[in-house]
């Protein structure tokens, strides 16, 4: 669990340069709100991808560089001297977390790995649990049967081109019309609302619905919501699944309106006032066609103000999705930080101190993920251990040495113990994250 809790903070960390960057493009750039809400698709994906571009291109071409990343040798003595010792992997492809972890790592990283885990299990039940629990409430109202909303129904969906089944149920659970479930979507209506909505308000509301089906909004929804409960300790991923949720209905709104007259859009927008409900957020598979009068406001402004993108636009924007996506998965970030290159002899001097005064934690926590995978805090320490039994007591670090192979660093620590002088071998990629640990005999 440390390893995937590793992972994930390292992926919180890295996400949040995209989130701060769609907040300031939200904030200041105007963007139709298809491409607004478009947009927060970039870092939902850096939340989810534990590499990013960089780490596949390495990784291609270095398959030789440290052989098989999960074999893990015991340390013997021959003549007094270590033998080739693997403690590590592959190079690595996503980075676990850095330094931030500070100097009490060695006690509070599996104590933050269990509160952590102990939060997703809680949040993601609660979601199984809401779903589960209004689907069966659902199942129990009987599908609407009159003949002219369904009619209604499947003309809209021609308009849309949507071909997804559906169904119509009137339920006395809701406020206002919703759009709920993913694989087997419904749309539910408020008791007896069909045979008070006149026929264009009831084409409004089928159209909106039909609108997040079109968006595939309710699978989204659901990921938005699991991605929430395993990042549940970043507060931008709070801030992006909530103005995700209200682009979302702008989105749809929008896509509704592309199909419209002018009319027709006013109406529409008077269909949003009328119909405003309490917000469904509790409920992750359910999508309302107004869930605040709060988020109305903007909704109308966008509505009087719209207008049609342009094929040359769309592709000047389709252009800049791509360039900000490719930015973002190629940055780089680290957690650890980018240590320069001349200053990684002395870093792996510092991470040889820590291991011998006892703060194992302080250099499992510059592992990338497939080191993180290979050798927790437990077996690090055990390795020390083990090393100062069979060389005596640590003395200290004598001279290094650095090397390059196939774009990274690496780097040699001559350590004096009472024994021998055996020599620690540091691969370092180029986040300056621990890609391969050695203890190689002494010369």
């Amino acid at each position: 669990m440390t390893s995937l809790f590793a992972d994930l903070a390292a992926n919180s960390v890295r996400a949040v340069p995209a989130i701060v960057l769609v907040l300031i493009i939200r904030q200041w750039v105007f963007l139709p709100p298809r491409w607004q809400y478009g947009l927060w698709l970039i870092p939902m994906a850096r939340l989810i991808l534990p590499w990013s571009l960089t780490s596949i291109t390495m990784n291609q071409f270095i398959p030789e560089l440290i052989p098989d990343p999960l074999h893990i040798h015991t340390v013997l003595v021959r003549a007094g001297t270590l033998t080739d010792f693997l403690t590590g992997g592959f190079p690595g492809q996503a980075s676990g977390p850095g330094s931030f972890l500070g100097q009490g790592a060695n006690l509070w990283i599996p104590a933050a790995a269990l509160i952590w885990g102990a939060g997703a299990a809680a949040m993601a039940a609660v979601i199984v649990f809401r779903s589960v629990l209004f689907w069966k409430k659902v199942r129990q109202n009987r599908q609407l049967v009159c003949e002219s909303p369904l009619e209604r129904l499947e003309q809209c969906k021609a308009r849309m081109k949507v071909r997804t089944p559906l169904v119509v149920v009137e339920s006395a659970e809701i406020k206002g019309p919703v759009l709920f479930g993913w694989l087997r979507p419904r749309i539910l209506l408020p008791k007896g609302m069909v045979h008070h909505l006149k026929t264009s308000e009831l084409d409004a509301v089928f159209s909106h619905e039909l609108g997040h089906i079109k968006q595939q909004d309710i699978f989204l929804r659901y990921l938005g919501a699991f991605v929430l409960a395993f990042h549940w300790f970043n507060p931008l991923a709070w801030v992006m699944v909530h103005l995700m949720g209200k682009d979302r209905e702008r989105a749809c709104d929008a896509l509704v309106l592309s199909g419209m007259t002018r009319q027709e859009r006013k109406h529409y927008g008077q269909v949003l006032i009328s119909l405003a409900c309490p917000p469904s957020r509790a409920l992750p598979g359910g999508a309302c066609i107004a869930e605040s009068k709060s988020d109305i406001k903007r909704r109308i402004q966008m509505i009087a103000e719209f207008k049609k993108t342009s094929t040359r636009r769309t592709m000047a924007l389709g252009a800049f999705f791509l360039l900000l996506t490719l930015s973002v998965f190629t940055m780089g970030l680290s957690v650890a930080g980018n240590t320069p290159v001349s200053d990684l002899p002395g870093f792996a001097q510092k991470l040889v101190a820590h291991m011998a005064a006892g703060e194992h934690g302080m250099v499992v926590c510059r592992f990338d993920s497939t080191m993180a995978r290979a050798m927790d805090l437990e077996k690090l320490k055990q390795t020390w251990d083990a090393l100062v039994s069979q060389a005596g007591p640590f003395k200290q670090a004598l001279n290094t040495r650095t090397a390059q192979e196939q774009g990274y660093n690496i780097v040699y620590v001559t350590l004096a113990f009472e024994k021998s002088s055996p020599e620690m071998k540091f691969v370092f990629n180029d986040k300056a994250q621990i890609s391969g640990l050695w203890i190689l005999p002494g010369k």
